[in-house]
């Protein structure tokens, strides 16, 4: 029929949905953060900061998994600390950092993300990362496959590369908590990304790889559950930087401990040990 277009799987609408209702928000929040005026904005007691925008974000995503996906856990950034020890425990679980780069968001940047994962005995099995203010949406589908959808346009399939891998390599950097040295004496080629968006190339085969430290304040599996199983589906990995063993979320846990992901080409070719634990971990 001419003018189909396929329904968006139902985490991907679900973070369209939260993420399309807090992009209005921001200038209100940013202009709010620059004055040093609360109201909309928070501080929480370790210092970071959270909005109005996390807190709504959080609600739309919370209330829908609970719609559609009912006795699922579900942990969050934004929910209790004792809700998210008991859904850190649960075999099947939604992990999702509604409103990823709060940071950057208070400060007016357009690096912010909706980041929502299904983890399956520890592995990410569907996920779904959304831009908001560029309109990217990246996701698993219903296929096994992943997909990037830009703006209203239709999906198009994408993938991690391949061997034989470019010469200079393309290496995902962030601004302040890469690791390089498991790159050693090979050629190349920086590309300055945010965050989840260091994943997302590596998905469309734009990037090659990217090294993780744990950064100030660290990472937490909430972060990187949505991007992981988006990475998985594109023919991607994370890898423990230390061990180059698959990353896996046993429970025990939300820290992310210093790690590398990129295509499985690239992680063969540059880190020791992943030969060994290589092969496709999704279920």
């Amino acid at each position: 029929m001419s003018g189909f277009a396929p329904q968006l799987p139902k985490l991907a609408q679900i973070a369209k949905e939260a993420g399309d209702a807090i992009a209005p928000m921001q200038a209100q929040i940013a202009a709010d953060y620059a004055r040093g005026k609360q109201g909309t904005w928070y501080e929480k007691p370790d210092g970071s900061v959270v909005t109005d925008a996390d807190i709504a974000a959080n609600k739309i995503i919370c209330d829908q998994l609970a719609k559609h996906f009912a006795g699922v856990a579900v942990l969050s950034e934004e929910n209790p600390d004792a809700d998210n020890q008991r859904a850190l425990k649960a075999k099947i679980r939604f992990e999702t950092d509604p409103l990823d780069n709060t940071t950057g968001f208070v400060k007016g940047k357009t690096g912010y993300s909706v980041n929502i994962g299904r983890i399956v005995d520890g592995v990410p099995v569907d996920g779904v990362i959304y831009f908001p203010a560029t309109k990217e949406l990246y996701f698993t589908g219903e296929d096994g496959k992943a997909y990037l959808q830009e703006g209203d346009k239709p999906w198009k399939k994408i993938s991690a590369s391949k061997a034989p891998l470019r010469d200079p390599l393309n290496v995902a950097v962030g601004f302040n908590e890469q690791i390089t040295g498991y790159l050693g004496d090979r050629n190349i080629n920086q590309v300055q990304l945010p965050a989840q968006m260091r994943t997302c190339k590596i998905a469309t085969g734009e990037c090659d790889i990217s090294g993780i430290n744990k950064g100030v304040g660290g990472f937490n599996t909430y972060d990187i559950a949505g991007p992981h199983a988006v990475l998985l589906a594109a023919g991607g990995d994370i890898v423990n930087s230390e061990t180059g063993k698959p990353f896996r979320y046993d429970g025990q846990s939300i820290k992310v401990p210093s790690h590398i992901m990129g295509s499985k080409a690239a992680l063969s070719l540059c880190v020791p040990g992943y030969e060994l634990a290589r092969g496709d971990i999704r279920k």
